[in-house]
């Protein structure tokens, strides 16, 4: 009966990380899918312009042609749509960097507290003559526990190397 119950608790919580894994997935996907988006629009407009503006670019014989290309109107424009694109592109991987970090985060707080769970319910539960074998088991899972959360803290306070 013991042993039965904790293979059905260990059975929900790895159906539990499967579901988590799809999620985190699904979070991957997202973002994925939104940076390409963002590309083939960039792709889209900077062809355009540069169909729109190719006869200007194609008659060098004209008096100061360099200042007057660098400084024209459409330049300009192409400047101001690729500075758009470099802020598009940096709020989709802000924003798909921190909904994965929410969501890792959030699945982190709640498997420790379902293994917190199925410890106690061992320690309860256990039948007759595992007595003497509790006090470590409960002893390594604190000090496991302890040290995952010194790793987090740890990380927290090492500065982003990420490029966002």
């Amino acid at each position: 009966m013991f042993h039965n119950q904790i293979l059905e608790q260990f059975v929900a919580l790895q159906n539990q990380s499967l579901d988590s894994t799809r999620a985190l997935r699904q979070i991957s996907a997202n973002t994925m899918k939104n940076l390409m988006e963002a590309n083939y629009n960039a792709a889209k407009v900077f062809s355009s312009l540069t169909q729109e503006n190719s006869y200007k670019f194609a008659m060098p014989t004209q008096t100061g042609f360099i200042p007057s290309v660098l400084g024209s109107s459409e330049i300009k424009e192409v400047l101001n749509y690729f500075g758009e694109y470099q802020n598009d592109i940096n709020q989709i991987l802000t924003k798909g960097n921190e909904d994965y970090r929410a969501a890792l985060e959030s699945l982190s707080l709640k498997y420790r507290t379902d293994m917190e769970n199925v410890i106690h319910g061992l320690f309860h539960n256990a039948p007759i003559g595992c007595e003497t074998f509790m006090p470590m088991f409960r002893t390594v899972f604190d000090a496991m526990m302890q040290g995952c959360e010194q790793s987090i803290c740890e990380k927290e306070t090492t500065p982003s190397t990420s490029l966002v």
